[in-house]
């Protein structure tokens, strides 16, 4: 079987896996790869895990699908627990992250026409990644994915990271803004934290503009740093959260949670999914929740994070680590040319995002043994 009929958006795929389990990948050449990565922020408690799996058959044996004209008792406990663990009001289920960052922007704008009878700006940030469907890739800061692409939404203003005065001086010209759209971690450049000073005048700003305070979880949500949501670290009390990736650990699953704030801003027709909190998908939300308290997973992240990071100091290459929990940037010291192939031959999967820059995403229940096997292979690619 080959590729032929596959399009060519992800480039060259040279790798075929097979199968998986925990935080072990097989190819199709039987070989063993440690997954460092997790589909980038999705397998977060590790491959085929036996509880999401059989949480998902059981529920696609007793009701697979309805329209969501109606109710369904799983869809309704996936809401309950997303709400009691976020502290959030209401939540709409879709299938993605970019999705949930639609309706984010959607909430925005019913915002703004709710308070002064039209839509107003939309603040961002450089180095933001928020999806690759219209609208969420306005949001989005890298031109080069954009610019095939334009015209984009309009209104949509982008401002430097972690750059307070420039934030200020952006509101004091009059600026009609709605919301602000911020990721507490930036994950697709190469995991960069906001820092808590900036964080502090986004939530003023908000308060004294009256702007929908949106956070985008969609990488940094569902325990990944350490808490249920990186906000948590914060004290935040967002309007919107985006969440989606290690919500459904593989099963395709996304949602955008709403405060007391914006639980009204959404109307019957206003927006909507066919497959959005359909069945199967709340069955892994569900499962996911409950795994994660039952075995303490917030704990092992604590716990490994600490390691992980502590192994990687004592490496020469290794100029720091930046990030929280398991959401970890490398940065290095000198430049490997070849980091993508050295860490292939080591069978490590990582994001490689540039020759001095590495992504960490571990499994969130990876084992002191599993963590050992990693970190030497760490040191395998990156040693002279």
């Amino acid at each position: 079987m080959t590729s032929a009929h596959l399009t060519f958006n992800y480039g060259e795929r040279n790798i075929c896996f097979t199968k998986a389990a925990g935080v072990w990948l097989t190819d199709s050449q039987q070989h063993q790869w440690l997954d460092a990565l997790c589909g980038i922020g999705v397998t977060s408690l590790g491959h085929c895990h036996p509880s999401v799996n059989n949480a998902i058959k059981a529920q696609i044996d007793a009701l697979d699908h309805v329209s969501n004209l109606y109710h369904t008792p799983i869809q309704q406990l996936a809401a309950h627990k997303l709400c009691e663990v976020s502290q959030m009001s209401k939540v709409y289920f879709c299938n993605s992250g970019a999705e949930a960052n639609e309706a984010a922007i959607k909430l925005a704008r019913l915002h703004g026409r709710a308070k002064r009878g039209h839509s107003g700006t939309l603040i961002c940030f450089d180095g933001a990644f928020h999806g690759r469907t219209i609208g969420a890739l306005s949001a989005t800061a890298k031109e080069a994915i954009k610019a095939p692409f334009a015209p984009l939404l309009a209104d949509v203003k982008h401002l430097p990271f972690n750059d307070i005065e420039a934030l200020e001086h952006a509101f004091s010209n009059d600026l009609e803004a709605d919301a602000i759209l911020l990721e507490l971690i930036q994950g697709e450049s190469g995991v960069h934290l906001a820092s808590e000073r900036f964080i502090e005048t986004v939530k003023q700003l908000c308060l004294k503009h009256d702007l929908l305070l949106m956070i985008d979880e969609v990488q940094t949500g569902n325990s990944r740093t350490g808490q249920w949501f990186a906000y948590q670290h914060f004290s935040l009390k967002p309007d919107v959260v985006s969440t989606a990736k290690g919500l459904g650990n593989g099963f395709p699953v996304g949602a955008t949670l709403v405060s007391e704030k914006a639980r009204d801003l959404l109307y019957p027709g206003s927006h909507g999914s066919t497959y959005g909190g359909n069945p199967a998908a709340c069955a892994a939300i569900c499962a996911v929740i409950e795994i994660v308290k039952k075995d303490q997973v917030h704990r092992n992240v604590e716990k490994q994070s600490k390691r992980l990071r502590e192994a990687l100091a004592q490496h020469p290459n290794v100029d720091y680590v930046e990030g929280l929990g398991m959401m970890l940037g490398v940065q290095l010291i000198k430049s490997i040319n070849d980091l993508p192939q050295r860490f292939d031959q080591s069978k490590l999967l990582v994001n490689c995002i540039s020759d001095t820059r590495i992504r960490l995403l571990p499994p969130l229940v990876i084992s002191d043994t599993e963590l050992d096997e990693l970190i030497a292979r760490l040191y395998s690619a990156l040693d002279d």
